[in-house]
Formats: C-alpha cells, structure tokens, sequence
C-alpha cells in the first residue's frame, strides 16, 4: 500500500542511526527480585520481513516493528550464514543472542524526519540476512555423538584458516553422516571469489590429515563461491569456527 513502512523505503535489512534504549531483564543473583537492565544504541537494523513492512501504516503507533542492535567490537572472522554472530558490513554484525527491540512505525518515521541517513544492506547480505534470522529460530545444537568430532575440526580450521587466503574465505561449513560407523563428514567452504580454489581445497586435505579416524572419515570437499554453493549446503550445515558453533553449554 502507498502508505506504508515498505513504500516509503524501509525494508528487512535497513540499516539507521538513532540514540534508543535497548532493555533486558533478569534477576538479582539468584534471589526473585526482578533487575532490568538498561543500555542507549546508536546503530539498528529492522528484522522484520518485508510483506509486514508493507502491511504496516506509516502512522501506526503500536509498536510491532522488531529492531536488532548492530555492534562492531570484537566482530567475527567469517560472514557467518549459520553462526551466532553474523556479518553485515565489514565490521558492522548482530548478535543472535542479543536483546531485541520492537518499535511503532511512527517512531521509526519521526527518527528519519530528523536523521536521513537509511542505509540499505548489498542485495547478497540481505539474502544472506534472510538465511540466517531464517536458521536462528529452532536451530539445533551439533548432535552429542558427533560433538567430538565437530571440535577437532572447528579447531584445527581456526588454528590454520588466517595461513590459506583467509581474507577471501567467508564460511567454513560442516555436514554429518550417521550412515556408516564411524560417520562420514563433508566440508564446505564459501568464498568470495574463485581465487585460489585449489589451495583452499588443498589446506582442507592436509587438516582432514590431522583428524582420527575414529571420529569420522572424509567424505566431500566442496569450495565454491555463494552464487554456486547449494541452498542445501547452507540450510543443513553447522559453522566450522569453535568461537560461533552452537552445542550443549556444558560441553566445554
């Protein structure tokens, strides 16, 4: 509709500057007093799809507008499509686990009245942001049997990674098999060109080396760029990065 948040250019993926608070809550030690924790953030990101960007009123006031906060400290090495931290810029990311905030349309267009300065993602970030908020709800774990293995890999690839054109590289993707004992595992690695493929694949072999056997055995090695890898290496594929891989919090 031409009245809408969508038609006036906002769109999941928007990216803007304002001073909002950013609230969370929790208890006080392990007493039942309730503690709400309360920060001001400068930089956002709209979350919410598009279809209801369009269904939303410029005037409405009711706040059903989901906003992430963006941080740019400590940020990740890879651009991450099923890690906890994900890339929007080069050193811009959002948190999966961060607090979120949910404002009216009303807000959001007073704040731009006083501050035009939207930004809007690469077309294949804000794909690839469609992906990831897609993977973040109900995703699982890295299975307990296969947690061993998932380790010795992720390390060895945080470990080696930054040697072999790193810069280039923006995941390293892992698959699981349970159809053999021990179980096969693929690696995928998501690059931003076709430089230095054979090197890539050459560094996987020579890390693959270093895994035992009993933990699992080789099975696929795939590098390609993000317009050749396969929807289903993205959607069935845990991070290979031991700081963004997601397993039980006692198993340490």
């Amino acid at each position: 509709m031409d009245d809408s948040l969508y038609y006036d250019g906002w769109r999941q993926g928007s990216v803007f500057s304002a001073q909002l608070p950013l609230y969370s809550v929790r208890t006080k030690g392990r007493s039942r007093d309730i503690e709400t924790i309360k920060s001001n953030h400068n930089k956002w990101i709209v979350v919410t799809q598009d279809c209801d960007l369009d269904k939303t009123n410029l005037t409405d006031n009711d706040p059903c507008i989901e906003l992430r906060p963006i941080y740019i400290n400590d940020p990740p090495n890879d651009w991450g499509i099923r890690s906890e931290k994900f890339k929007l810029f080069e050193k811009d990311y959002i948190e999966s686990s961060s607090p979120r905030l949910m404002v009216s349309a009303l807000l959001l267009t007073n704040v731009m009245k006083k501050q035009a300065n939207l930004e809007e993602l690469p077309e294949d970030r804000r794909i690839a942001l469609k992906t990831w908020l897609g993977l973040r709800y109900d995703r699982p774990a890295v299975p307990d049997h296969h947690i061993d293995l998932a380790r010795q890999i992720s390390d060895k690839v945080s470990k080696t990674g930054k040697t072999v054109s790193h810069e280039a590289i923006r995941d390293v993707l892992m698959q699981f098999s349970d159809e053999t004992t021990p179980p096969k595992y693929s690696l995928f690695v998501v690059m931003d060109n076709d430089k230095d493929k054979e090197k890539i694949r050459e560094w996987l072999v020579q890390l693959t080396l270093d895994i035992p056997s009993n933990l699992g055995i080789l099975s696929e090695i795939e590098v390609e760029t993000p317009q050749k890898i396969s929807f289903n290496v993205i959607e069935n594929s845990y991070a290979a990065d031991v700081s963004l891989l997601t397993w039980p919090r006692n198993r340490k």
